[in-house]
């Protein structure tokens, strides 16, 4: 039998929300070169394999930053760290 609840009960569950540390990726799948928007401090992309992939960087505007690979077709992970959060995104490149 289920059991209504009444009133306020100030019980929290969950896991508390993380800000991402990028905002946005795109595009994706893309041709090698593609842009992102947030904070990061380090950032590193590796294959399937766990090889680093060789990568550059530039500036595209206010937070933006335009990545360009020089990588064969696949899937790839982006590794992002900001002070003590780490993110992690797929990148397919076509």
């Amino acid at each position: 039998m289920i059991r209504p609840v009444f009133g306020y009960d100030p019980t929290v569950t969950g896991l508390p929300e993380n800000d991402p540390i990028i905002t946005s990726l795109y595009p994706n799948p893309n041709e090698g070169t593609f842009l992102i928007k947030g904070k990061y401090d380090k950032l590193e992309i590796i294959n399937i394999t766990g090889q680093r992939i060789p990568f550059s960087e530039e500036s595209a505007g206010d937070e933006s930053k335009k990545i360009s690979l020089q990588a064969a077709p696949g899937l790839y992970l982006m590794q992002l760290q900001y002070k003590n959060k780490r993110e992690t995104k797929k990148i397919i490149v076509k």
